[in-house]
């Protein structure tokens, strides 16, 4: 680079839309010197005669021109060379090399860029690129392979996270001090005490409703989905349709208008997903494909999910049960929902009755109300014809007892071991077997 000395040698004129700094950027590139030097250079004049009129001197433009353009830099910056020479910027360093880093990093004055060969991105960091470059395009890659499985990591972090989370190798258990319950997160670990145990527990009440929830997400879910409240619409640019979430449109424009649909084939049957999760739970179900059996520890059972295991445990073997009280009677349940039912049943408590419009019948259950209409007012029957008659019936179990009884379909006889005689009814071959035969006599 050459050095500055007296006027500038090549001085092209500001810009309208230019600041100081983009001008003298340009300046020194013009010169084939850095931003620091010519800056450098311009405050050794600007201490006896101030900074517009000594770039005037250097690079022939009018003081007035000069003055229009918007000046960023503190006022007198050359009397103290350690500090950044921008407004609003409070950086000090009493090492050259550390105010260049500075000035390049947070206010890209002489950076010198590292571009991708393979995309546009670019880094002011060499280290920066070499990260992209193994992230994005697999460069320079250093595997870290699982030991225990197929697994394989390009940061050692995240191998020691997957040993921790499917192998439970290094892991650092956090016990609850309230039940046998224990997490390899400590963040699990508060939200299991607050949501079995509550303790801990921080109410997020809702303003508009009696709703309250123990986490402030939860409680924005509400709003959103409740009140509607914080909800970002999107729309469908096809139809009139319209979520809350983004992943739902996608998935309404792929099923919908059979836009960006991609389907995830079975390598062994005709099965396919539009779902690399749906996918993944067939080959699991149907094919036994990348399951992790769950073995119960007191018997033969096994299952595919944790949560059936834990159901099994706590309603087979009671381990790991809340039980829920009533407080009527002795009765206790193993889930919230069958307490509710007792209640509702034995007690009447919480019952939402079912009125019949035509009659006094009322009904805990909206199905008892059905039947109810169906069977006393003939409302929303769906009759079952038998083809062969003008029998007809509002139950599909009688209509097969007809036919049956009557046409003979579907007839599982039964037959006497000792003679030809066969009938209908079980009743009735016993019958016959106590009165010809005397077997079972009593």
């Amino acid at each position: 680079m050459t050095s500055i000395i007296n006027r500038l040698p090549i001085h092209p004129l500001p810009d309208s839309e230019n600041d100081l700094s983009s001008w003298i950027k340009t300046l020194a590139k013009a010169n084939k010197t850095s931003f620091y030097v010519t800056l450098k250079h311009i405050g050794k004049s600007a201490r006896q005669h101030g900074l517009v009129p000594t770039l005037s001197y250097l690079t022939g433009v009018s003081v007035e021109q000069i003055s229009n353009l918007h000046d960023e830099f503190k006022t007198n910056f050359w009397e103290n060379p350690k500090q950044c020479p921008f407004k609003y910027c409070n950086y000090v360093s009493k090492v050259r090399d550390n105010l260049l880093s500075h000035l390049a990093y947070k206010h890209d004055i002489d950076v010198k860029w590292h571009k991708c060969p393979k995309c546009e991105y670019k880094a002011k960091q060499k280290g920066a690129l070499k990260r992209h470059l193994s992230s994005r395009h697999d460069i320079g890659v250093k595997w870290h392979q699982c030991p225990y499985c197929n697994y394989q990591s390009k940061i050692v972090a995240d191998l020691t996270i997957h040993l921790a989370h499917r192998h439970d190798i290094g892991v650092k258990w956090h016990l609850c001090p309230h039940c046998d319950y224990k997490a390899k997160k400590k963040s699990t670990l508060t939200s299991h005490i607050a949501n079995t145990h509550g303790i801990g527990v921080k109410w997020h009440h809702c303003p508009h409703c009696d709703y309250e929830a123990k986490t402030n997400s939860a409680l924005k879910t509400h709003l959103s989905n409740i009140h509607n409240i914080g909800v970002k619409w999107h729309h469908c640019p096809l139809c009139a349709f319209k979520t809350k979430l983004k992943n739902t449109l996608k998935i309404h424009i792929a099923n919908r208008h059979g836009i960006g649909l991609k389907y995830y084939k079975c390598p062994h049957c005709d099965y396919k997903s539009k779902t690399k999760t749906s996918l993944n739970t067939h080959l699991s179900g149907v094919h036994n494909i990348g399951v992790k059996w769950r073995q119960c520890p007191h018997c033969d059972f096994k299952t595919k999910n944790n949560t059936n295991l834990e159901r099994h445990l706590a309603s087979i073997h009671n381990i790991g049960v809340k039980w829920h009280h009533c407080p009527h009677c002795d009765y206790k349940g193993k889930h919230k929902y069958y307490l509710k039912k007792h209640l509702s049943n034995r007690h009447n408590i919480g019952v939402k009755w079912h009125q019949c419009p035509y009659c006094n019948y009322k009904s805990k259950t909206k199905t008892g109300l059905n039947t109810h209409l169906s069977g006393v007012h003939n409302i929303g029957v769906k009759w079952h014809q038998c083809p062969h008659c003008d029998y007809k019936s509002k139950l599909k179990n009688h209509l097969s007892k007809h036919l049956a009884n009557r046409h003979d379909i579907n007839v599982k006889w039964h037959q006497c071991p000792h003679c030809v005689f066969k009938t209908k009814y079980k009743t009735n071959l016993e019958r016959h077997l106590a009165s010809i035969h005397d077997i079972g006599v009593k």
